[in-house]
């Protein structure tokens, strides 16, 4: 077996594989509630602002739209959200969840606590707040750097 030289790896190169397991972990842990990797991320948003437009809850996730699109669809079609149009905008669709979504609520905090708490095994305090600090800079660099606009149209 080829262990990883995380000394001489590129940061960069660090983070999608982290990134990448981090969303399995979840995923596993949610498969029992009947919520896909990623939908934990569109319903979060929901509980964190209510009631969003779709377009909102794309740009909430950091998603291309045609994802969230599909998504949910997947959503909907479980109970978890509700679509309608929007009042002032019949053109535009607004995103809610529905009482079987929020019943969920709970169970996905728990789920996400969980993967926080193996992936952050063998961490201090200090060094967790010092990572989400870390994390919280390079993902704004990568804003200002353009990438986010880059994503959803690019290769």
């Amino acid at each position: 077996m080829i262990t990883r030289r995380t000394d001489v790896t590129p940061i960069t190169c660090l983070l999608r594989p982290a990134a990448r397991s981090a969303a399995q972990l979840v995923g596993i842990l949610l498969c029992d509630a009947g919520v896909l990797p990623g939908q934990e991320q569109l319903l979060q948003a929901l509980w964190a602002h209510g009631d969003l437009r779709q377009t909102e809850l794309a740009d909430a996730c950091g998603l291309d739209p045609s994802t969230v699109t599909k998504s949910l669809q997947r959503l909907e079609r479980a109970g978890l959200v509700h679509r309608a149009p929007a009042v002032d905008d019949r053109r535009v669709m607004v995103v809610a969840t529905t009482e079987t979504g929020e019943a969920l609520r709970d169970v996905v905090q728990a789920a996400i606590a969980e993967a926080d708490r193996l992936a952050l095994e063998g961490l201090t305090e200090a060094e967790k707040e010092m990572l989400k600090r870390l994390l919280g800079r390079v993902q704004d660099n990568l804003v200002r750097a353009g990438v986010e606009r880059a994503l959803p149209g690019g290769c």
